[in-house]
């Protein structure tokens, strides 16, 4: 059985955790949108054959 000390402390852990991994997903679409939006603006595909 947990103290209410260490019950505490595994609340702020859970809720830490949770809030990392919303900030990180919330990252991660940002850089993909602005990937999009670069190559939406990009005329040409990436893979470029010249010669």
């Amino acid at each position: 059985m947990l103290t209410p000390g260490e019950r505490r402390f595994r609340r702020k852990l859970d809720i830490f955790v949770v809030l990392l991994v919303a900030v990180t997903a919330m990252l991660l679409m940002l850089e993909r949108a602005a990937d999009e939006q670069v190559r939406a603006a990009d005329p040409q595909p990436a893979t470029s054959t010249a010669g």
